[in-house]
């Protein structure tokens, strides 16, 4: 077997991140360590072979005010430049064979660093950093510049990898990926339907899920049928905006919105909700700013996983593991009413729900293998150092 040694640069790095193929790489006795800009943790002591220039506790209050954003954007380019000082040195103490920059963005950022490694580089797109960034020239040059040094790209739909050939990178080079999910917590459970139809939603609370649209579905959703109820799972900065259009609608008693904020058990407490619940729905959409999923919703793959019938919009990374009608059910983006019909045909078709939420199950669970897709990425790293 060969032995790597990967430096994996972020500018932000969750320890508990899904996908991570840091702790795969350990677990395989290869090297590996994470250079990060910020570390975001629940402990104030690293795990062995992770580096942030700075470390975020999860749930400590940090300064938000109109005073520290401005300071933040006044000192951007010294921060960098320090980080990417600090970044260069540990590079040079770890002497590793391959970097893996983790975000477009984090390519921009920390180009001295990879100018100067002189390593061939994996770059992987995720979500923002493969839409909205790419639809300002700024980024659009900055990512150019950033492209010509590296040897391989990972990203997560065809439709991002279309995107980046169209800003010139070699689309022989790109390797579409499934970010591995924890299938060992969402096994596949027959469940009964119960008397009260509860429909479920877990996604961070931004624009591009559509929540307005939800709300508005199972508005129409729940005159018809009183017996219904709805549970949101999420966290980040628009739930104020959440509460106030269930409000809008006068469904405080039936929807309940639970902020997650990064909690170390969500899998377990997700899992949990999946059980106790019958059919998920996310409508994704694209944001004013031009942001969209880039590649499959995680939560609705891991509901897939679980057994439950899933709906969602034609979103980008949706085509992935839902199948109108065998593996999910689509409904038009951007449209309460049409969600709201399939909510309603799925509440009212048990058997087909239980057919296409064991189809799903049964497709995502191998394709989203840990095991296989982490050796997709060791297979990348194999032919750079050859």
């Amino acid at each position: 077997m060969k032995h790597y040694s990967v430096v994996h640069l972020w500018s932000d790095y969750y320890i508990n991140a899904d996908g991570n193929p840091h702790p795969y790489l350990k677990e395989k006795k290869h090297g590996s360590a994470v250079v990060a800009a910020t570390v975001i943790t629940d402990n104030e002591v690293l795990p062995p072979d992770v580096y942030g220039n700075q470390v975020k506790i999860i749930n400590k209050v940090t300064p938000n005010s109109l005073l520290a954003r401005i300071k933040k954007r006044l000192t951007y380019y010294f921060f960098w430049r320090k980080v990417n000082n600090w970044a260069q040195r540990k590079i040079n103490e770890i002497k590793p064979n391959v970097l893996h920059v983790h975000f477009g963005y984090t390519a921009v950022r920390m180009l001295p660093v990879i100018k100067n490694s002189h390593l061939p580089v994996v770059l992987t797109f995720y979500g923002v950093d493969a839409s909205t960034m790419i639809a300002d020239p700024k980024w659009v040059e900055d990512y150019k510049k950033a492209f010509k040094y590296v040897s391989y790209m990972v990203v997560l739909s065809e439709v991002v990898k279309e995107r980046m050939m169209n800003l010139g990178f070699d689309g022989a080079k790109i390797m579409v990926w499934n970010i591995p999910i924890k299938l060992d917590t969402y096994v596949y459970r027959k469940k009964e339907r119960s008397a009260t139809t509860k429909f479920i939603t877990a996604a961070r609370f931004v624009e591009k899920k559509g929540y307005p649209y939800l709300i508005a579905a199972f508005k129409k959703v729940h005159t018809q049928y009183p017996d219904t109820t709805l549970s949101i799972i999420g966290y980040g900065p628009g739930k104020t905006k959440i509460d106030a259009e269930i409000k809008k609608h006068e469904l405080e008693d039936v929807v309940t919105v639970t902020d997650t904020n990064l909690r170390t058990d969500f899998h377990q407490f997700y899992y949990q909700q999946l059980c106790e619940h019958d059919i998920f729905v996310l409508p994704s959409t694209t944001s004013k700013d031009g942001d969209d999923e880039g590649g499959p919703a995680l939560t609705l793959v891991s509901a897939q996983a679980a057994g439950l019938p899933v709906i969602c919009t034609p979103f980008v990374g949706s085509e992935i593991s839902v199948f109108d009608g065998v593996t999910g059910v689509l409904c038009n983006q951007d449209d309460s009413d049409s969600i709201a019909e399939k909510m309603i045909y799925l509440m009212n078709n048990p058997s087909f729900c239980e057919r296409i939420g064991k189809a799903a199950s049964e497709l995502v669970h191998p394709l989203f293998a840990r095991e296989m897709q982490m050796e997709r990425v060791m297979d990348v790293y194999d032919k750079l150092i050859k």
